[in-house]
């Protein structure tokens, strides 16, 4: 938001993804990676977003490994530009059939309480 983002729509991912929990560093809080993948997996949840195309660069800079960006295949055929993790994701605890990363947020609140 800060660079000028506005939410435009939710959206689901075509059913070849997986999401895995990047852990906390000094300097990012915990946050999902999205792996594409060959086996059928679930339709997992996202936002669709618009940036204006003068702050892409500085929008690129707060991005940090093993995060990036590439074409995300949604649910129904669309491709759009999204986060995605380089397969050092599969290093991480897997999140997928949490159906979601604030779904997994949500049933962590949950288990804690």
């Amino acid at each position: 938001r800060e660079l000028g983002g506005q939410f435009l729509r939710n959206a689901e991912t075509a059913p070849h993804y997986r999401m895995f929990l990047l852990s906390a560093t000094e300097q990012l809080p915990e946050r999902p990676g999205l792996v594409r993948c060959d086996e059928e997996t679930a339709c997992l949840p996202g936002e669709i977003w618009r940036l204006p195309l003068e702050n892409f660069g500085a929008f690129m800079l707060k991005i940090r490994y093993p995060l990036g960006i590439s074409e995300v295949k949604l649910k129904n055929g669309e491709m759009e530009y999204g986060f995605c993790c380089d397969s050092t994701g599969l290093d991480h605890p897997e999140i997928t059939d949490c159906k979601g990363w604030r779904s997994f947020l949500s049933q962590r609140i949950q288990n804690e309480s």
